[in-house]
């Protein structure tokens, strides 16, 4: 837990309670929102590169590292320890549905989301018995990815249209 202290040398504690304090003194205060560490991981250079890109354009996700293959991603997240994986399905080495499982078994703080161009329910009902909280297909908009990152951090289980319309 992050404590804060004033200029004078005055203890706050938790950046939660600073948030409190702080917002009883005004109407306008905006409290501080975290930072969502996402790694993309995608067989394909070109949907890797474009995901970074439209993940960046948002001011709340960074993105920590970019793998190619389930084996790489959960190498990296035992290292980073991201909030979220973005999670390819077919890959070489270990594809999507291992990979989240692994994940999910060994770091369960770290949240899923599926990231395909499979818009097929049984690819998605796979993900989700694996451990991922979300799916979203490569064809979502940059509006829908984001939504679908800021929901699945929060807690909630996302899937994008696409799919719903096709249930």
């Amino acid at each position: 837990m992050k404590t804060l202290k004033e200029p004078g040398g005055l203890l706050l504690g938790s950046i939660e309670s600073a948030d409190r304090i702080y917002s009883s003194f005004t109407d306008d205060y905006q409290p501080m929102k975290k930072t969502i560490s996402v790694i993309i991981t995608d067989d394909h250079h070109i949907f890797r590169n474009a995901a970074k890109t439209t993940l960046e354009s948002h001011p709340q996700i960074k993105v920590v590292a970019i793998c190619g293959n389930g084996e790489e991603a959960i190498e990296v997240a035992r290292k980073l320890q991201p909030d979220i994986v973005l999670m390819d399905i077919n890959m070489e080495k270990l594809d999507g549905f291992e990979a989240t499982a692994q994940l999910r078994k060994e770091l369960p703080g770290i949240k899923v989301i599926g990231f395909s161009v499979h818009d097929e329910p049984l690819y998605v009902s796979r993900m989700l018995q694996v451990g991922a909280m979300g799916y979203i297909t490569k064809t979502s908009s940059r509006s829908e990815i984001i939504e679908a990152i800021l929901q699945v951090h929060s807690g909630q289980q996302y899937i994008c249209k696409e799919i719903k319309e096709k249930s």
